[in-house]
């Protein structure tokens, strides 16, 4: 059972049942800048009633560094890894799309095996007492045991058309988007190969595995995995050794044959982001703003963050990015750190930027995906905020000491969502002060795709005053676990270490990370301050990740009426 015995979240579509913060001043119109590589998906809670807290939408990676006008190693490199990163997703897509306008002819292979086309691009393996069979084709030896081959048939049958109706409709023409979306991506991270002469990176494609489980996912984005050899079979798995994505999209039909069939029925094709991708590349960034020229708005006055020690940690001359995690080359912290991660509408690790961060160096990250469904689960039917006591997480109970889901009243495509996961025994960098992980989902201000922020100087405010209210939720649901955990025994977190979460993919186009940089922090400030003055206050100090901008650091305060 999860408790909603919570107080200070939920209510308002971004803040819940929490104290109010102090009114904003009147926002102000300053010019920004910044680009956006790809837009993403809609999502952020839908649009209220009060058209000053606008909705937004999904997708998130880490703000890239900045960088000289020549182009170093470490810029080489990180382009050369997204171009590589990239090709991997839109073929596990690509061979997810094609597996499944592949069905019939499998169900009709399941039944006349003799008959098998030489070019199956794929063959499909089933769990036998914790022994993998090869059932298509079948292999000599299930095929003298007719008892069980016809039992085993029978029973991909019904997974295999399972699947087959799963993805009618539009769950199939949302797999279609998403693997053309990752071919876009693609296609623009190829562009920045070929604009900074980098030769395009051989790639080594390994086997690809997909099991009848995230098949039948509705919210999984990348249900692929490379193949390993310790890799254990489930209820069944889908064996794949795709194409590597072509360089124009999918190879042509050899002559006299009909073309292959890549996307569902229904898919159109003229409505995805690729076409507002090529748009966007051809408009020209706006000026930049500088910390004394941000809006009022998202500007703060100190008055919450003087109640914490703030730090602005320096990124590494080698990635361009300040630590996710604290080491032992860092001070001693005087108590458990939260570090948050710009996560995913469907929920898992991985992906790109600060998530694939997060996925390489969190124990068990594989497993995040079906905890935090499971939270969501949760919180959706007992209240927008809701804690969780150790042991409720089934098999992966030994994961964590507990944890607390946040979802604002509305939300779509989990926009605005924020989980916090508090580790067991298994510490990132195996240091106990890393104690948690902040998994929140921001709104997404990229162009063309969501017409709450358009690109505009209104839809810069607008996303700019979601990204204030996101920030001051991301510290809301921390002190709220932290009031929770100080009674059930439970370890707290009061410090925060935050990124320049919100930019990146879902930067709007308008938008300098000046402005961004200072939404956080204003963020951060009214909510400290609303928690102060009602002696709730847990959290103790802010970590900020910077990048060669500095972008925290160089936020300007607006003077207090104290002052």
């Amino acid at each position: 059972m999860s408790s909603n015995d919570s107080s200070s979240i939920g209510g308002s579509p971004y803040t819940g049942k929490i104290p109010d913060p102090p009114p904003p001043p009147p926002p102000g119109v300053k010019n920004g800048e910044t680009v956006t590589s790809v837009p993403a998906k809609p999502s952020f809670p839908p649009p209220a009633h009060d058209s000053s807290k606008p909705p937004g939408k999904t997708i998130g990676q880490r703000t890239p560094s900045e960088t000289a006008p020549t182009l170093n190693v470490n810029e080489q490199k990180r382009i050369t890894q997204e171009f590589t990163e990239q090709a991997h997703e839109a073929r596990q897509l690509n061979a997810q799309v094609n597996f499944i306008h592949s069905i019939p002819g499998l169900l009709e292979q399941l039944e006349q095996p003799e008959q098998m086309a030489a070019n199956t691009p794929f063959f499909i393996l089933v769990n036998d007492g914790g022994k993998q069979v090869s059932l298509i084709p079948p292999s000599p030896e299930l095929l003298k045991d007719k008892d069980k081959y016809q039992l085993l048939k029978t029973q991909l049958k019904e997974q295999l058309n399972a699947v087959q109706e799963h993805y009618k409709g539009s769950e199939g023409k949302a797999l279609g988007e998403r693997a053309q979306d990752a071919e876009a991506r693609l296609a623009a991270c190829r562009n920045e190969l070929e604009n900074a002469q980098i030769p395009e990176p051989p790639i080594t494609y390994p086997r690809i595995i997909f099991t009848f489980s995230s098949l039948l996912n509705a919210t999984s984005s990348q249900p692929a995995r490379p193949a390993t050899g310790s890799a254990a079979t489930e209820e069944g798995e889908y064996i794949l050794e795709p194409l590597p994505p072509t360089r124009r999209g999918p190879p042509k039909a050899p002559p006299g044959q009909p073309p292959t069939k890549v996307f569902p029925d229904g898919f159109d094709p003229s409505k995805l982001t690729q076409q507002n991708l090529k748009k966007r590349t051809k408009t020209d960034p706006p000026k930049p703003v500088s910390p004394e020229e941000v809006s009022e708005e998202f500007r703060p006055t100190g008055a919450g963050l003087g109640k914490v020690t703030e730090s602005f940690l320096q990124p590494s001359k080698t990635t361009g990015y300040a630590s996710i995690w604290h080491s032992d080359k860092e001070e001693a912290l005087s108590g458990k750190l939260a570090s948050v991660n710009c996560g995913n509408p469907d929920l898992a690790l991985g992906h790109g930027g600060i998530n694939r961060e997060f996925a390489d160096t969190t124990p068990g990250a594989m497993f995040y995906k079906t905890i935090h469904e499971r939270m969501l689960t949760e919180a959706k039917t007992k209240g927008e905020y809701v804690s969780f006591r150790p042991g409720q997480f089934g098999k992966h109970a030994s994961m964590l000491s507990g944890a607390a889901a946040y979802q604002p009243p509305g939300a779509k495509n989990n926009e605005g969502t924020i989980f916090i996961d508090v580790f067991n025994k298994s510490f990132p960098e195996a240091d106990p002060a890393n104690g948690a992980m902040i998994y929140a989902i921001p709104p997404d201000g990229s162009a063309g795709a969501n017409s709450n922020y358009p690109d505009t100087e209104e839809g810069k405010q607008k996303w700019l005053a979601s990204i204030k209210q996101f920030s001051a939720n991301i510290l809301l649901a921390q002190n709220q676990w932290n009031i929770d955990a100080k009674k059930h025994g439970l370890p707290q977190l009061p410090i925060l270490r935050s990124p320049l979460i919100g930019g990146g993919y879902f930067m709007h186009p308008k938008a300098d990370k000046n402005e961004l940089a200072a939404a956080i922090r204003t963020g951060f400030d009214e909510t400290l301050s609303t928690l102060d003055k009602n002696k709730k206050l847990t959290i103790t100090d802010i970590q900020y990740e910077e990048t060669a901008g500095e972008h925290f650091k160089n936020v300007k305060p607006l003077k207090s009426k104290e002052e």
